[in-house]
């Protein structure tokens, strides 16, 4: 297979037409008819995009106003039928519609599903879930504790819907990043390069999942102290016996020492997880210890 780099178009085409050349690629706009009667053309999604650039330093384009007039001045579908023949759309962003990872039916799902989890407060989830699973099935307790020491499934069974509820806002957070981390990461060459070398899917995606882990591990040691802050509340509506509950005992009886000792119990906590979060980084991604 012989590859021949032609960066005219008029050269490229005439290749073509004189049978130098079997295939061509990016053929002009005003050429794709005449082609089109003695060879097979295909017209494909490109990555190019046309758009409109301004100098906001200049004070003609300080306005955004000024900026949009220009924008919808503009007439795109004549510009399409006459400038470039027919062969482009409009575009809705930078990311073309027609991009394989993006606007399936599952991704649309997925965020969906994930943007209700981020709207739904921790302390409004547990209310419906006692109701539901407490009141109606009763499947698990209203509240209270039990030991581990005393009984393993019953402390499982105790601590289900508090964990749910702290859980799911923080889960659902998480998931949109790695979604985002996933959907840039693969658009990065290396993806593109190991799909053509005609690796595995399956081992394609765990190599990308490792490099887009990093931005929502980091997220994960931060969301560790809204965790904290927030199980005060759903130990209150769960009545569970716990570090947010010995704060406000302590804040109500005046005891300034149980409050320091709590509070820097959940200092030492959330640096803890800081740490081991740290440590994760290498673990999902080798090229960290090299650093």
């Amino acid at each position: 297979m012989i590859w021949r780099l032609m960066s005219d178009q008029s050269a490229r085409v005439s290749a073509m037409e004189s049978g130098r050349v079997q295939a061509i690629e990016d053929v002009p706009y005003i050429d794709v008819k005449r082609l089109a009667g003695s060879s097979k053309t295909e017209s494909v999604q490109s990555f190019g995009l046309l758009f409109l650039m301004f100098n906001t330093a200049d004070k003609r384009f300080a306005d955004k106003r000024v900026r949009q007039a220009l924008h919808h001045a503009l007439d795109t579908e004549k510009i399409i039928s006459t400038a470039m023949v027919g062969n482009a759309a409009p575009d809705t962003g930078y990311v073309p519609a027609t991009h394989p990872d993006q606007d399936r039916w599952p991704d649309q799902l997925f965020r969906v599903l994930s943007m209700a989890g981020v709207a739904i407060p921790s302390f409004w989830l547990g209310v419906p879930l006692i109701q539901q699973f407490a009141l109606n099935t009763r499947i698990f307790p209203t509240g209270g504790y039990t030991s581990p020491a005393d009984s393993v499934s019953g402390w499982l069974t105790t601590m289900a819907l508090p964990a749910i509820s702290l859980a799911l806002p923080v889960s659902a957070s998480l998931a949109r990043l790695v979604r985002t981390s996933m959907v840039a990461e693969l658009d990065r060459d290396y993806v593109r390069t190991a799909r053509g070398n005609g690796l595995p899917p399956l081992l394609v995606i765990r190599s990308v999942l490792r490099n887009a882990l990093v931005t929502p591990l980091t997220v994960l040691g931060i969301k560790v102290g809204y965790m904290l802050s927030g199980a005060v509340v759903i130990e209150a509506i769960f009545d569970l016996p716990g570090m947010g509950k010995l704060i406000l005992e302590g804040v109500t009886g005046g005891d300034v020492a149980l409050v320091q000792g709590t509070v820097l119990t959940i200092a030492i906590t959330f640096l803890m997880v800081n740490v081991i979060v740290d440590l994760l980084y290498l673990l999902v991604n080798p090229r960290i210890r090299t650093v």
